[in-house]
């Protein structure tokens, strides 16, 4: 069995109103990897192509997180960072 890794996974995305439910169905596909999640308005007065972050921590495997943010990354306008927490 491959090592469970504690990370911290953070999104951004440079509106988030069109890209927040592809962001959303990708985090739900792997739900079973997060173990918290924090969504952040970056312009709270933005009405209009608004930049959001969303910060996950994710117990997984380091074959499971690459696997996550090359599906998050496959969007434009959205960048994905991961940092292992744990070795």
């Amino acid at each position: 069995m491959d090592k469970k890794h504690i990370a911290v996974v953070s999104i951004l995305t440079e509106d988030r109103g069109a890209h927040a439910e592809q962001i959303n169905q990708i985090l739900s596909g792997h739900s079973h990897l997060v173990v918290a999640r924090l969504g952040v308005n970056l312009e709270p007065r933005c009405v209009e192509k608004c930049s959001g972050l969303v910060t996950v921590i994710a117990e997984a495997t380091l074959e499971e997180l690459r696997e996550l943010t090359e599906k998050l990354d496959d969007f434009p306008e959205v960048t994905s960072k991961t940092i292992i927490m744990t070795e």
